[in-house]
């Protein structure tokens, strides 16, 4: 899978810089977790969500 890049900010401070999967777009947050919209892999037909922590 190709990748892309996502910058985490807080109070206007870049407080990360980190490689993700390619169209990884963040949907929300439930404590303690973020979650991605769901990202299709077509060529191997499958479908990912994923999670990460601060």
């Amino acid at each position: 899978m190709l990748s892309d890049g996502l910058q985490i900010y807080r109070n206007g401070i870049l407080i990360g810089d980190v490689d993700v999967p390619r169209h990884l777009k963040v949907m929300g947050y439930i404590a303690p977790y973020y979650y991605s919209y769901v990202v299709s892999d077509d060529e191997e037909e499958r479908l990912y969500l994923y999670r990460f922590e601060l």
